[in-house]
């Protein structure tokens, strides 16, 4: 890539409650070997996110983000954007339009998804595109 560091290491899979080593681990990457300006991590749930960020405090690192899936199709993590903001993490989502599903592009009344999704089997239910036909409707009102 040409550059000497990134600014985020995001951190994948640490475990349930990160051991000494592994936060001994993210210490040197970001301070010590200069690789990283910020720690991130991925998937960790607010309970673990708030132990994880008073652990890094100690350490003088600041959590800065947590790469997690939420959607307009699935917004179950919805409190973990909330304890982002309480803790001062920025939340990074992935997948936000579900999948397409939440894209408009497969609807009840399009299964297939049109043009762009020529030749294939529908990609979603009817009974699971029928749930989000009011989300489809201001999709396509927007539009």
């Amino acid at each position: 890539m040409g550059v000497s560091n990134v600014e985020v290491y995001q951190a994948q899979r640490i475990g349930w409650l990160p051991s000494g080593g592994i936060l001994k681990g993210m210490e040197d990457i970001v301070i010590e070997d200069g690789n990283a300006n910020y720690v991130g991590v991925m998937d960790v749930s607010p309970l673990r996110m708030r132990r994880l960020k008073q652990k890094l405090d100690a350490l003088d690192l600041a959590l800065t983000t947590n790469s997690f899936e939420f959607s307009l199709s699935n917004r179950k993590k919805e409190i973990w954007i909330k304890s982002c903001k309480t803790l001062g993490v920025i939340p990074l989502i992935r997948n936000p339009l579900g999948s397409g599903l939440a894209s408009g592009q497969y609807t009840a009344t399009n299964p297939s998804g049109g043009l762009a999704s020529a030749g294939s089997t529908n990609k979603f239910s009817f009974k699971t595109l029928e749930k989000f036909q009011p989300l489809h409707n201001v999709l396509e009102s927007v539009a």
